[in-house]
C-alpha cells in the first residue's frame, strides 16, 4: 500500500468529532465503533490520519489506518495482514502461522483441522457458556481422523482462515490491557465481498460480541456510504449501545473556513471571497481541495 506523508499542521482540529472519538477511548460503555459518513472531499481521510497521529504520538496508543480500496487482493487476509503490519505490537502466533503458510508447510494447518468421531452420551452432562458447551460428556469408541487431502487453493484458504482466527485471538488475549485503534477508510470503494466480511465477521467478532471481543479496541469506519448497522444489530437500542456516528463533519462557518485557508497559506483573502468559498463548502459545491484552488485563483487575481 502506498504511504502518504501526513503533515499534522495542515489539518484544522475538529473538536466536536474528536470529543466523540476520545470518549470512546475512555471505555465507559459498550460502544467500540465510530462511523464517519460524509460526501467526498470533506476531509474524512485527513481526519483519520490526524487521529492516528494523535493516538501514536500524544497518547501512546497503537493505531493502524487502512485504505480499503488499496488492499493488495481485497481479501480478509490482506486486510488483517495490513493491520498487523501497522500496529506496533507483537503477534507471535500469527507470524509463525503466516510463515508456515508462505513456506507451504500445510501439515501444521492439517493438524489443526483433525476431526473426531464417536458415540456421545449427554445424560450426565451440563450446558454452559454462550456457545452451549457441554461439560461432562462421555464418549465411546472415540477415534481421531486427519483432515482429508486438500488441493492447493483449499490449503491456502484454510491457512489464511487459521491466521485470521489467531490474529483475533491475540488481539483479545495478548493485548487485552492495551487500548488499540483500527481506522478503516474508503469503505464504499472496497470490494463488495470485503464489505460483507467487515460487517459480518470483523466488526461482529471484534466489536459487537461484548462477552468475547477485545475489551479495549476501538474501530473507526469511514466512507461515503456505510452499512445499515440497524439491520445487522437488530433493535435501535442495541445499535446505540455499540456505535457512535458522525453523519457529516461540523458546519464550516466563515471563521472556520478562514482558519482552514490560513494554515494552507491563503491569508490575504477578502471577507467576500471567504464568504463565497464558505457558502460553496457548506452547499457541497466545493470540496476542500477545490476550495483551496479557488482561493489560489483569488490571490492571483484571476
Amino acid at each position: 500500500m502506498s504511504q502518504e506523508i501526513f503533515d499534522a499542521t495542515k489539518v484544522i482540529d475538529r473538536e466536536a468529532e474528536k470529543e466523540i472519538f476520545y470518549e470512546l477511548l475512555k471505555f465507559r460503555d459498550d460502544a467500540r465503533v465510530l462511523t464517519i459518513q460524509d460526501t467526498g472531499g470533506k476531509g474524512k481521510t485527513s481526519y483519520l490520519k490526524r487521529l492516528k497521529h494523535e493516538c501514536r504520538n500524544h497518547h501512546e496508543i497503537p493505531a493502524a489506518i487502512i485504505q480499503l480500496e488499496q488492499l493488495q487482493d481485497a481479501s480478509p487476509f490482506s486486510l488483517v495482514s495490513e493491520i498487523r503490519k501497522e500496529l506496533d505490537l507483537d503477534f507471535p502466533r500469527f507470524d509463525a502461522l503466516n510463515k508456515a503458510r508462505l513456506a507451504h508447510f500445510f501439515t501444521l494447518f492439517a493438524d489443526l483441522h483433525k476431526f473426531a468421531q464417536g458415540m456421545i452420551s449427554i445424560d450426565q452432562s451440563t450446558v454452559s457458556g454462550s456457545y452451549n458447551q457441554f461439560v461432562g460428556m462421555h464418549v465411546d469408541k472415540l477415534e481421531i481422523y486427519p483432515s482429508p487431502d486438500w488441493t492447493s487453493p483449499e490449503q491456502e484458504e484454510i491457512a489464511r482462515e487459521e491466521c485470521i482466527k489467531t490474529f483475533f485471538s491475540e488481539l483479545k488475549n495478548d493485548h487485552r490491557d492495551q487500548p488499540l485503534v483500527i481506522l478503516l477508510d474508503t469503505f464504499e470503494r472496497c470490494d463488495p465481498r470485503l464489505h460483507q466480511w467487515v460487517q459480518d465477521r470483523f466488526l461482529r467478532v471484534l466489536c459487537f460480541d461484548i462477552k468475547n471481543r477485545p475489551q479495549r479496541l476501538v474501530v473507526v469506519l469511514a466512507g461515503r456510504n456505510l452499512p445499515d448497522f440497524k439491520d445487522l444489530l437488530g433493535s435501535t437500542a442495541k445499535y446505540d449501545q455499540h456505535i457512535r456516528t458522525i453523519k457529516s463533519f461540523g458546519t464550516w462557518e466563515e471563521n472556520r473556513v478562514q482558519e482552514f485557508l490560513k494554515v494552507h497559506g491563503h491569508e490575504t483573502l477578502t471577507q467576500d471571497e471567504i464568504r463565497l468559498i464558505c457558502d460553496g463548502i457548506k452547499t457541497n459545491r466545493y470540496t476542500l481541495s477545490s476550495a483551496l484552488n479557488l482561493a489560489h485563483l483569488f490571490i492571483k487575481g484571476e
